[in-house]
């Protein structure tokens, strides 16, 4: 699991935290033990349930489920502990924010943000982890405004853990069914922020009628063909042959100058 975090539950003081030192118990033995596997009793043995009883490792249990007593548990015990350095660290490292917010029209703006330390994702009806955050519009009543709802991360944990949606409850048949959909997602996530990047400038020499490139300390010869390419952004493979969700682009022209042409004067 992420050394970080490893190396975060081995850092704290856990004499008087019995979730705490079960698990560094568990971490030691993953570590220096030469068996194939490590018998988790110690842990699940001082884990609780929401009603305060004891783990019953014979019922099954939601993954998402137990991973959130399980994180509430540990938290609550480095809290207590009065440990600061150690609760921003583990703030940083699992915590995170994210921001539920309504668009109406007439540039009517409201936002909510929730901490979490996972991410639930519908896979019903979704063919992808990037339709996540696509905006979802809700036209309600012909009296209601049109809103759009978008789901945005504001603050992102060192480890981001998403829980795909693959139980719903059947009305029909009052059981748990699992969803089947198929739902794909990337090896690796870019979640760097918009106002991450960097800028360059293409510009058009007005009296030579050249194009170039600056780049930093770099000026390259440009060609004015390649300017939709590299300046208009949208689906980076638009014929979509590629990839079955095509990506969009991650360069495209954010600033546009323009400079008022004198008029040539004739000569009478």
């Amino acid at each position: 699991m992420f050394p970080p975090f490893q190396r975060l539950v081995l850092s704290c003081e856990s004499e008087s935290s019995p979730v705490l030192f079960q698990l560094q118990s568990l971490y030691a033995h993953l570590r220096g033990s030469s068996r194939p596997y490590v018998n988790p009793l110690g842990l699940l043995s001082v884990l609780k349930t929401n009603t305060g009883a004891a783990v019953n490792v014979k019922m099954q249990q939601d993954a998402n489920e137990f991973l959130t007593s399980f994180l509430q548990q540990l938290e609550a015990e480095i809290n207590n502990g009065k440990q600061h350095d150690v609760e921003a660290a583990f703030a940083r490292a699992l915590g995170g924010v994210f921001s539920n917010e309504l668009v109406a029209d007439g540039n009517r703006y409201s936002e909510r943000t929730e901490p979490f330390h996972y991410i639930s994702v519908a896979v019903r009806d979704k063919n992808t982890l990037v339709s996540y955050t696509w905006d979802d519009d809700d036209h309600g009543d012909k009296h209601a405004m049109d809103t759009h709802k978008r789901i945005s991360i504001q603050t992102l944990p060192e480890c981001l853990i998403l829980h795909l949606k693959r139980f719903e409850f059947d009305f029909e048949t009052m059981q748990q069914v699992k969803v089947h959909d198929r739902f794909e997602f990337p090896v690796e996530l870019d979640m760097r922020r918009a106002h991450s990047g960097h800028y360059y400038a293409y510009l058009k020499d007005p009296h030579a009628s050249s194009w170039y490139e600056f780049n930093d300390t770099v000026v390259t010869p440009f060609d004015p063909r390649h300017l939709a390419a590299e300046c208009f952004g949208g689906v980076a493979d638009p014929s979509g042959e590629k990839k079955h969700t095509p990506s969009m682009k991650t360069h495209s022209a954010f600033m546009l100058v323009y400079t008022r042409r004198k008029p040539t004067l004739a000569l009478v």
